[in-house]
């Protein structure tokens, strides 16, 4: 779930820009064109689903030295006489409940309300379609002089009336209804009876050019697409926009070559207005938008107004920017040189354990740690021994550090370990594990071994004071194969709850990865 809200977030962000983007286009530089007009909006809706965010890398910085942290998972505290002794008090362990709740919960709870919100949305509008079936199926097929003028005005666009049908209903359309089988044109009784020809002759020639057009599939697609962003307006916006883009295309191939387009255009819609019902006025698309820009628009295209090649090239970058933002993630890196030479890299990885003394021999024995040499093995095999002394309580793994670095660069990483020691008063003492891995890695010139420095540097302290346990292990440089390990000795305590000794192991595995 996660990842998909995420990927919802970024389209969604990129979808409300790109929206504000082609708004404000289209405020400044006022385009003519309906096409022009559709695919700016589609395309602003496909933003919506296009965020793939592919790696793009471009070579700009100066390189430097890698010495990273690539992970540093940490297991429980170790054990020691302090952290046997001690539990967290009533306070701490309420806030970390409600703090793992909110984490483990809130993006549960954010696909829930997203997918309730769409699935309410489609409900919606699948029961209002549903509705308007239902309606189409109760009207009724038009008297014989409206069916002769509407037949002889499909043969003129070359349509089979087999594919599409002319109704007509009390209070619903003009307007085109898609069914599985066919399309129907439902025209009002009203209108029908009370309009003249020239009239009923541009509202059908407007929803035949719907049909031309399969502007009913296509508004459908961008529609499952602004469902997936129901919360954002834009989205919204975006679908009214492409809408009316149509209507104007429509409008223009219903009434542009007219002798009175104006006058045709203008007595259609007064009225249509005067004749229908307010409610279906409101509800068909026919009558429902801007009616004096739709005019306007008409009037453009009876003069010929086209839009400049620039204004088609600027909607066209503006596209292409945004599908540069929505495609590909842009990184700068470090620039490189032919005569530059390639610096491998070394990922080293460490695992601090927590032992019995047999445990210690055990495993020495078991993989061939003698005279603490290197020896290749799977480190799966090294983790199951480790897991299985955890279960038998004779090992712990304290933290597992990883980090990279350049080959010949020192590179170092801390590990802490916070846990809570029982005093007089409510509030509890803090108590911190410190553990400081400082290493070198040297590849040898067959390429297959490794040298390494490594200081370890282990402290235990109470609320930020160093205590006395304090201990440090300096190696000279160690010859390791490439995906080998070595096991490095601490210092040895006794556990007073146990009464076994124990000490603390490091296995140190490097490995080159370039």
């Amino acid at each position: 779930m996660q990842p998909f809200l995420e990927f919802l977030l970024r389209s969604t962000l990129l979808l409300f820009i790109g929206g504000c983007v082609v708004g404000l286009l289209f405020r400044f530089f006022r385009c003519h064109s309906p096409a022009w007009n559709r695919f700016a909006w589609a395309f602003v809706l496909l933003l919506g689903i296009a965020c793939i965010r592919l790696p793009l890398e471009i070579p700009a910085l100066t390189p430097q030295p890698v010495s990273q942290v690539i992970s540093s998972p940490q297991t429980p505290a170790l054990a020691t006489p302090e952290t046997f002794e001690a539990s967290p008090p009533v306070s701490v362990v309420l806030q970390h409940a409600w703090t793992e709740f909110l984490r483990t919960h809130t993006v549960s709870f954010l696909f829930a309300v997203w997918l309730g919100g769409a699935v309410i949305i489609f409900a919606l509008e699948l029961f209002f379609w549903f509705v308007e079936v239902r309606q189409v199926k109760d009207a009724v097929i038009p008297a014989e002089i409206f069916q002769a003028e509407w037949k002889r005005l499909l043969v003129s666009y070359g349509i089979s009336n087999r594919n599409i049908e002319l109704r007509i209903a009390d209070g619903i359309g003009p307007e085109l209804v898609l069914l599985p089988t066919k399309s129907i044109i439902v025209v009002p009784a009203a209108l029908w009876e009370e309009a003249p020809e020239h009239v009923r002759l541009g509202i059908l020639k407007h929803e035949i050019s719907h049909y031309l057009h399969c502007d009913l599939l296509k508004s459908l697609a961008l529609w499952a697409i602004a469902l997936l962003h129901w919360f954002n307006p834009m989205a919204h916006y975006a679908i009214k926009r492409f809408d009316e883009a149509a209507e104007w295309r429509c409008d223009a191939d219903a009434f542009g070559s007219a002798a009175n387009t104006e006058s045709d255009f203008a007595e259609t819609m007064l009225l249509f207005r005067d004749i229908v019902p307010v409610a279906a006025v409101r509800h068909t698309r026919f009558c429902g938008n801007n009616i004096r820009l739709r005019s306007e628009r008409l009037i453009n295209f009876k003069q010929n107004k086209g839009d400049s090649f620039m204004k088609k090239m600027l909607i066209v970058l503006c596209c292409a920017a945004l599908s540069l933002a929505g495609l590909f993630e842009i990184k700068l890196t470090a620039k490189t040189t032919e005569n530059e030479p390639d610096i491998p890299i070394v990922e080293i990885e460490a695992r601090v354990v927590s032992a019995s003394r047999e445990f210690a021999r055990d495993i020495v024995v078991q993989f061939g740690f003698e005279n603490k040499n290197n020896n290749i093995f799977d480190t799966f095999l090294l983790d199951a021994a480790i897991a299985s002394g955890e279960s038998k309580g004779s090992a712990r793994l304290i933290s597992q550090p990883k980090l990279i670095v350049h080959d010949n660069n020192i590179a170092s990483i801390t590990s802490r370990v916070r846990f809570f020691v029982e005093g007089n008063s409510d509030n509890a003492d803090k108590v911190d594990d410190k553990l400081t891995l400082t290493t070198k890695p040297q590849i040898t010139d067959d390429g297959g071994i490794l040298l390494l420095d490594i200081i370890i540097h282990y402290e235990i302290a109470k609320d930020g004071l160093p205590t006395a346990r304090r201990s440090e292990i300096a190696s000279t440089p160690i010859p390791v194969k490439d995906g080998g390990t070595i096991v490095l000795e601490g210092i040895i305590f006794l556990d007073t709850v146990t009464g076994i000794d124990r000490k603390i192991l490091f296995f140190i595995t490097p490995r080159i990865i370039r």
